[in-house]
């Protein structure tokens, strides 16, 4: 199965409320599933980044000075269904908390410079639908994690920095 990643660069006009896009083509002829991406600024160098979620890992295609993303390096390789992006210790960086294949959700802060160090299992293997998300319910300026299980319904864990 070949595969593309690809990027619809938009404009947005108030005169006739549309979109205009721009095919850019990141990567191709690749094995595997795409299952979700997002972005973030992950090494810190003002360009925006790019990790990638599949079957087969996790994955992250640092933006080069051209804007080229390249193949990617692996970041775990196991199964992953999905990722939130956000900066859960405060220092200035951005870190991911991941759902892997077994349904454990984990932290993995973020070095600054695009690498991750996996910190903890949040949440252990669960044979339940997993959904979850990042943001600062109470208001004291860090982020908590909402998740919602099948079994259990929905938690708030409050984050401490």
């Amino acid at each position: 199965m070949r595969w593309s990643m690809l990027v619809f660069l938009g404009l947005a006009t108030s005169i006739l409320h549309a979109q205009l896009w721009e095919e850019v083509v990141l990567a191709e002829g690749h094995q595997g599933l795409i299952r979700q991406v997002v972005v973030g600024d992950f090494d810190l160098d003002g360009d925006l980044d790019l990790v990638r979620v599949t079957p087969e890992g996790l994955y992250l295609h640092v933006a080069a000075p051209a804007g080229d993303l390249g193949d990617g390096m692996t970041l775990k390789a196991v199964e992953h269904w999905r990722v939130v992006v956000g900066d859960l210790d405060l220092d200035g960086d951005l870190d991911l908390v991941t759902l892997e294949g077994d349904r454990s959700i984990h932290w993995h802060a973020g070095d600054g410079m695009g690498g991750f160090v996996e910190m903890a299992e949040i949440l252990a293997a669960s044979t339940q639908n997993v959904l979850f998300g990042l943001g600062d319910l109470d208001q004291d300026g860090d982020l908590d994690l909402v998740i919602s299980t099948a079994a259990e319904g929905l938690a708030w864990l409050a984050g401490d920095g």
